[in-house]
């Protein structure tokens, strides 16, 4: 859940498309911020028996809450730093051949081609 708050902060300064903000292809319902709000509310007023499903939910709605996820949270974060920090054409490079070694494939299709 940090990851995926640390990645839409790092992405506040800029005009930004659900595909950036959100990591989807659609937009999401919640934020980064509000699913750690839905988190914290659901802990401070729910007894520990009640927390399976709403948890649940959460995994369901939020990027980085499975491994699949955390790696998309990651590889977004670490893509958008590659991308500030090296001229296009390196950059393009270096994402498009490190990408698919450490990412399983749609996660890594996805950042290559859509993010």
């Amino acid at each position: 859940m940090q990851a995926y708050v640390a990645h839409q902060e790092s992405l506040s300064f800029i005009n930004h498309t659900s595909i950036l903000h959100d990591l989807s292809l659609k937009n999401r319902t919640t934020s980064a911020v509000g699913f750690s709000q839905k988190f914290v509310d659901l802990i401070s007023t729910s007894s520990v028996y009640n927390w399976y499903s709403p948890l649940r939910q959460i995994q369901v709605e939020m990027p980085g809450s499975s491994d699949v996820g955390y790696m998309l949270t990651f590889g977004a974060i670490v893509t958008t730093a590659v991308s500030l920090m090296l001229p296009y054409f390196y950059g393009e490079a270096v994402i498009c051949i490190i990408t698919p070694m450490i990412l399983d494939e749609e996660t890594a299709e996805f950042l290559i081609n859509s993010y």
